[in-house]
């Protein structure tokens, strides 16, 4: 073979995994969004589980003065020291009753190690993303990015990377 048709074969095989690459996404992308769906005081929240490593039961932290206010401390989690964000705080949510077994979210991302607190875990649900609206107005959290949409059950889905993004610029 000269090197004119080796090159066409390559790029043809190059083509067809393309091709296949992206009916793999659009796959994914009609299966929907995978959810934990959890709650912060009377609202319900969703976070994509793929951001997830673990839910956990609320472990003992340690309280670190001069930080953050949403900031509640560090925990070790397996020798690892993890920041505990308190959810209700970060979003600006009002401070009700602790729950009585409140819940820890496992978060890895890249150098930030945090567990998100939360009252309750509800369960795991997957929804269509064409389901969220996005067109509500006068909520803080929905300007600013860190909601993706409300579902018509009044689910909250939040936007990870923007709440780890402010979470960064926030406690800086």
């Amino acid at each position: 073979m000269d090197e004119n048709t080796i090159t066409k074969e390559i790029l043809k095989k190059r083509t067809k995994q393309l091709a296949h690459s992206k009916h793999d996404v659009q796959e994914a992308e009609d299966e929907g969004l995978k959810l934990i769906v959890f709650s912060l005081g009377s609202e319900s929240y969703g976070l994509e589980a793929q951001t997830l490593k673990s839910i956990r039961s609320l472990r003992d932290y340690i309280p670190i003065p001069g930080v953050a206010s949403f900031i509640k401390g560090i925990t070790n989690l397996l020798g690892v020291l993890f920041t505990v964000i308190d959810l209700k705080k970060f979003l600006g949510l009002p401070e009700d009753e602790p729950s009585e077994n409140p819940k820890m979210l496992i978060a890895d991302h890249e150098t930030l190690k945090i567990c998100f607190l939360v009252d309750r875990i509800i369960a795991f649900k997957t929804i269509s993303p064409k389901t969220l609206d996005q067109n509500i107005t006068g909520i803080k959290s929905l300007e600013a990015g860190l909601i993706k949409g409300i579902t018509s059950e009044a689910l909250i889905v939040l936007n990870f990377d923007k709440i780890v993004e402010k979470i960064k610029k926030e406690s800086k």
